[in-house]
């Protein structure tokens, strides 16, 4: 039941990011540049990794120390791909999508050991 509530978890994060890296892709005029870092990097992103990281380490499934891992390194990749920089913003990708998956897994844990 692990693997597959890792595998359901970590694939929904995935299509996830990759619909917000298309959307950074496709920005055409002024309304999207503005619109996009707020809704994708202060929303989505953050939400996404602090609930997928909770989820899984309040059902103890199976590679669940990697996921903030695997958002960091993400959330690193799409800002060289978005931005085509890599010091402006490298640090402000490790707030959104490092830290809030740090944050979900702690609390996941606390959850899962009152439990």
């Amino acid at each position: 039941m692990e693997e597959k509530i890792s595998i359901v978890i970590y694939g929904i994060s995935f299509v996830i990011y990759i619909a917000v890296l298309l959307w950074g892709l496709s920005i055409v005029g002024e309304r999207d540049a503005f619109a996009y870092p707020f809704i994708a990097w202060y929303v989505v992103l953050p939400l996404t990794s602090l609930t997928g990281s909770f989820l899984l380490q309040f059902n103890n499934a199976s590679l669940k120390w990697i996921y903030p891992a695997f958002f960091g390194i993400f959330g690193f990749a799409s800002t060289i791909i978005i931005l085509r920089t890599v010091t402006m913003f490298l640090n402000q990708m490790l707030i959104v999508s490092f830290v809030p998956a740090l944050i979900g897994t702690g609390i996941g844990f606390i959850m899962r050991k009152w439990n």
